[in-house]
């Protein structure tokens, strides 16, 4: 009779407990290591150093908080960039230096007609 080992897994991937019986075929030790899943861990199983079966198939999910937030609340680098705050009676553009039009209440200019 073939000998099988069942080691139970933990949360990292390592085997943390093994034990070893002897069955006629895979199948029979395949039903005893659903039983040790019953555990709460998942149970490889491995006959001569080769795996038989990973049960039950350990899947992840991220917990909600762990989640990235919605495309909503995160802004790009382009909109964080700093800009210069507006400054009363401007009379250079901010690119390139030059004379700056007069300004009016409604409109501020901060670049020159060239540069805009």
């Amino acid at each position: 009779m073939p000998q099988y080992s069942f080691f139970l897994i933990n949360h990292l991937g390592e085997p943390f407990e093994a034990s070893e019986c002897s069955f006629e075929n895979d199948q029979e030790a395949c039903d005893h290591a659903k039983a040790l899943a019953e555990r709460g861990y998942p149970v490889e199983v491995k006959s001569a150093g080769a795996r038989i079966k990973l049960m039950p198939l350990m899947t992840w999910k991220a917990e909600d908080w762990l989640s990235p937030a919605p495309r909503y609340t995160r802004a790009p680098f382009a909109v964080l960039r700093r800009v210069a705050p507006p400054i009363a009676g401007r009379t250079a553009c901010l690119k390139c230096n030059g004379p700056v039009p007069p300004q009016t209440g409604a409109v501020e200019t901060r670049y020159c007609e060239a540069c805009r």
